[in-house]
């Protein structure tokens, strides 16, 4: 069962629905016309058999007196003869057999030659018992019961009458099947005819046809029907869609939008005049769902269309992979960085040809940690890329991964050009550097000046004291040209740590370590005064510095530090290591005098010392180029009469 429904499976998919529904209602007048024989068989098998039954019992009634007297009277030959006379009085009778009732022997046996056979065989078996219905009869005399009579009768006979009215039952039945079977395709072609156009467009709109033609059903127009004049519906005179599909109606019977509405709308007269049955309210859901599906479609066209606008006329470089990392999307200001055009790009060659490899590791690193956000990239780096001619070019860059439900789709790549940005940071870097050093011209020519004049009053001290024999003027005249030769010293050498532009030589290095040695090498608070401590908040830590630049740092750190203290007080100044979140910093605090705001910035633009003509104004520009090569940060926080503190924060290891 299960191998012929395997078989027929496959056929009835084939079909169409109008060919399955006719072989179903033949199916069922094959079965209904069958049970319909069927009866009709057996009913005139009966009624046949009945009658042949009937007469063969007349027959053998009508000598039932003649069979009785001979049998009687012992005479077998008259018997025999009576027997022979009642068997050829009804062609139907194949043969007869009187039997004797003591001992049940045959007395006498009239029979046909097809009979012979069946009567030799001596028992009712087989074809020929089949063949033949036996009707019995017992024969009764004066004396009692004489014996039995039995007739067999051909029911050939029977079959052939009943088999005759089968055929003229067929034959008058197959005409009214055919029409029948005409008639029902006429209507089932018709009746299927709607569901073979809604397949048809179906079709259509898988094939992006979103305005099907549907020439069956009424549309009905509710502005007639219930006489509105409110023109401003969005119903109204419309002959696409049905007033009940169509949101904001003012209808004050039902909701305002679909498919809240279509409730009520059901009991509207505009839906009870709209006639059909469920084919016909199905062609109308079509329409809807065209409709519905053709303003999806525009809105996604204009929004798919407005996004390749923004990709493409965006400032930044988009460059987006697909999940085998080829370049599918490639903008204008991408193409002008790279060198090239979409159409030699897009769809053929692998992001790996125009960014550097080590990219791969930093786009798939977390970007968030959240459980149901998984975001993969980096943010802003400064990076190369390299152009079509082979030539590279300085991109500020960031990246993401793309995952879908769990799948890689792709890869994108934001880029900033950085060529012009470099060009105008040099010509601000130049110009920066030419008043920088306008400004250091003029303020070392200040500088030498004073040291000049110093020079000059210690000399006319000197000489005043010698022309007079003065030797506690000589003494005053020689202090002063000391200390101007000092100043003088200590600015030649600011000058040349300033003008130094050796590379760094960047290593691993103890906090504590770096501290003592530049507390050692400051050698402040020697007279007492001044009290100098070291603090470690982070001791594991460890800084990637040049040693020997960022120890002069920390030293001129302290050293001003020192200074600012008056020398008629005590004071402290302490020199602090720790982290700000993963941002470590060296922190030089004192007790000291303090800074104005204004001060503070003088002091940010370097060439301007607190400690007047003692100071040169080099010291802390110095250590603000030292920090800005270790790309650190030097920030200054003070207040006018509580001290200072200068913070070095240097970047992430």
């Amino acid at each position: 069962m299960t191998a012929g429904m395997g078989l027929s499976l496959p056929f009835l998919r084939r079909l169409l629905l109008e060919d399955k529904l006719l072989l179903l209602l033949g199916l069922f007048l094959l079965l209904l016309g069958g049970a319909l024989l069927g009866v009709q068989y057996w009913t005139v098998d009966r009624t046949a058999t009945r009658i042949l039954v009937d007469r063969v019992k007349a027959v053998l009634a009508s000598r039932a007196g003649e069979l009785t007297a001979a049998a009687e009277a012992g005479d077998r030959a008259r018997l025999a003869a009576c027997a022979r006379a009642a068997a050829a009085a009804d062609e139907a009778i194949q043969y007869l057999v009187v039997y004797d009732l003591a001992d049940g022997d045959p007395l006498a046996i009239a029979n046909s030659a097809d009979a012979e056979s069946f009567l030799a065989g001596g028992a009712a078996s087989g074809a020929d018992a089949a063949r033949f219905l036996e009707v019995a009869l017992p024969l009764r005399g004066e004396r009692g019961r004489a014996g039995t009579l039995l007739a067999g009768v051909d029911r050939q006979r029977i079959n052939r009458i009943t088999s005759d009215m089968l055929v003229t039952v067929l034959a008058l039945g197959v005409l009214p099947v055919a029409l029948l079977l005409l008639v029902a395709r006429v209507f089932l072609r018709r009746t299927v005819r709607p569901l073979t156009v809604l397949t048809r467009v179906a079709d259509e709109i898988s094939t992006g046809n979103l305005d099907p033609v549907i020439d069956f059903g009424v549309h009905v127009n509710c502005w007639e029907i219930r006489n509105c004049q409110q023109t401003e519906c969005k119903a109204y005179m419309n002959f696409d869609r049905q007033c009940w599909y169509v949101d904001g109606t003012p209808c004050d019977e039902s909701e305002p939008r679909f498919p809240e509405k279509l409730a009520s709308c059901r009991k509207c007269v505009v839906y009870r005049a709209h006639r059909g049955d469920e084919i016909v309210q199905l062609a109308d859901s079509f329409k809807h769902m065209t409709h519905v599906l053709k303003e999806s479609h525009e809105n996604l066209l204009k929004a798919d269309d407005f996004q390749k606008r923004l990709i493409w006329n965006t400032f930044d470089g988009i460059v987006a992979t697909d999940e085998r990392d080829i370049i599918s999307i490639l903008n204008r200001a991408a193409e002008d960085v790279l060198g090239v055009t979409r159409e030699r790009v897009v769809g053929v060659k692998h992001w790996r040809e125009y960014f550097k490899d080590e990219l791969a590791r930093h786009i798939d690193l977390p970007l968030t940690h959240e459980p149901f956000r998984r975001v993969r990239g980096f943010r802003m780096l400064e990076s190369k890329v390299r152009r079509e001619d082979g030539t590279f070019v300085d991109v500020l860059l960031s990246g993401i991964s793309l995952f879908e439900r769990g799948r890689f789709m792709g890869k994108v790549f934001f880029l900033q050009d950085l060529r012009e940005v470099k060009r105008l940071r040099e010509n601000l870097i130049r110009s920066e550097r030419l008043a920088a050093t306008g400004q250091a011209a003029a303020s070392i020519s200040h500088a030498a000046k004073n040291i000049l004049d110093g020079f000059l009053g210690g000399a006319y001290v000197f000489k005043q004291g010698r022309a007079s024999g003065d030797q506690r003027k000589m003494d005053k005249g020689w202090e002063m040209l000391e200390r101007n030769m000092d100043i003088i010293a200590r600015l030649v050498k600011d000058l040349l740590r300033f003008a130094e532009d050796r590379p760094l030589d960047l290593r691993e290095h103890a906090p504590a370590r770096l501290i003592e040695d530049s507390m050692a090498a400051a050698a402040v608070g020697g007279n007492g005064h001044i009290a100098v401590e070291m603090a470690i908040d982070a001791p594991r830590q460890s800084v990637r510095v040049d040693a020997r630049s960022f120890e002069q740092c920390l030293v001129d750190l302290i050293r001003n530090a020192a200074e600012a203290i008056p020398a008629e007080r005590r004071g402290s100044v302490t020199v602090r290591f720790g982290m700000r979140g993963p941002v470590p910093f060296f922190a030089v605090t004192d007790d000291g005098a303090g800074m104005s705001p204004e001060t503070i910035e003088k002091v940010r633009e370097g060439m301007y010392s607190t400690k007047g003509s003692k100071g040169t104004g080099l010291g802390l520009l110095i250590v603000q180029k030292v920090v800005g090569q270790h790309g650190g940060v030097l920030k200054i926080e003070s207040e006018e009469g509580a001290g200072s503190t200068l913070r070095i924060e240097l970047p992430t290891s």
